[in-house]
């Protein structure tokens, strides 16, 4: 405290008996006239907590997003295929064009 009444940040890391590290930091207040200090200090597993939710959330986007990008793979295969499907419908009706590998006259020996 007496670093931060001075002007400078004074931080300050220690481990408690469960192992947890616990983080104190303390600076000075900018209040003219007034020589104050504010000190703030984490609980051991505050920022554990933190980390955790974090992840999660992170995790949450991702599976969000991969579940659109399935959805959107599978639209746009459908766009693309439908065509495809409604010609080689009518190829089949029409009994496909003469001259083309659909054709059973159209047999071209390899070699």
């Amino acid at each position: 405290m007496t670093h931060a009444l001075s002007g400078s940040e004074q931080s300050i890391s220690r481990v408690d008996s469960k192992g947890e590290t616990i983080i104190s930091i303390a600076v000075r207040s900018n209040v003219p006239g007034c020589a104050r200090c504010l000190a703030l200090s984490t609980q051991g597993d505050d920022i554990d907590k933190i980390i955790a939710s974090e992840r999660g959330a992170i995790v949450r986007i991702f599976l969000v997003s991969s579940v659109i990008m399935l959805l959107l793979s599978y639209f746009i295969a459908g766009t693309i295929a439908e065509p495809i499907r409604r010609l080689r419908r009518r190829r089949s009706v029409c009994g496909g064009y003469e001259g083309t590998p659909g054709d059973p006259r159209f047999h071209r020996p390899l070699g």
